[in-house]
């Protein structure tokens, strides 16, 4: 006959199931401390993080004239500029002061952090024979720029 192991009846009141007793009561206190900790290190980081791409507001100058405006960006001047942000801080002033048809033509950076984006740009049904120089400093905020007619 086979080798059978029976369970007397006065042993099975002494298994417990692992959520009784001290242990239970241990691993569901720790399991909720850890879920709790967890919920309040993610809010904590939520509530720290930079805001990013915010509006900056930039001053504009025509380069023959003494008066200025703003035009506003949403970038993140936090880490320096890069390329596509200088260009939409070109675009912007562009759309301010012109307001036709452009295209890309150069976008290049000094070693001091200066950009300086040029458009070549021209009215609707007219070839893009016109140019639109923006300067931009992103440390003080400030955009000279200078176009042909």
């Amino acid at each position: 006959m086979p080798f059978s192991k029976s369970i007397k009846i006065k042993d099975v009141g002494k298994m417990h199931a692992w959520y009784r007793g001290k242990k239970g009561i241990i691993l569901f206190t720790v399991s909720i401390a850890l879920l709790t900790f967890s919920i309040v290190i993610g809010v904590s980081y939520d509530f720290q993080k930079p805001e990013t791409n915010k509006p900056t507001s930039f001053t504009c100058r025509y380069n023959s004239s003494n008066q200025t405006f703003s035009v506003s960006a949403e970038i993140d001047l936090t880490n320096g500029m890069n390329q596509d942000e200088a260009v939409e801080v070109a675009t912007e002033v562009f759309k301010a002061s012109v307001g036709a048809q452009y295209k890309l033509k150069v976008a290049s950076v000094s070693e001091q952090g200066i950009w300086t984006i040029v458009f070549n740009w021209g009215y609707l049904g007219e070839s893009l024979g016109h140019w639109f120089e923006a300067v931009i400093n992103p440390f003080d905020q400030t955009v000279d720029y200078n176009r042909c007619y």
